[in-house]
């Protein structure tokens, strides 16, 4: 997971993984590419990943589960506030 995340300009995360995605989001991140998480429910390491990734896409049931929220946009500053730069 490791060496392949240093070879890509952008690493495309789903949540699923477990520690090889968490390997891989460390790897992409100090290799300088973009990493992305479509989180559609939570996962044991989605906080982990939280840290690691750029751009978050972060759906209501996601918002409603990680946040207890149904507030898109205090749910989304929560979110930034873990790390993305984009949610």
């Amino acid at each position: 997971a490791a060496a392949f995340a240093r070879s890509a300009s952008v690493l495309h995360l789903d949540g699923w993984g477990g520690e090889s995605a968490i390997v891989a989001a460390e790897a992409a991140r100090s290799a300088g590419a973009l990493a992305t998480l479509d989180a559609g429910s939570v996962k044991p390491t989605t906080d982990r990943l939280l840290s690691l990734v750029d751009v978050l896409n972060a759906p209501m049931r996601f918002l409603c589960a990680y946040c207890g929220t149904d507030d898109a946009r205090g749910g989304a500053e929560y979110l930034l506030r873990l790390g993305p730069r984009l949610v």
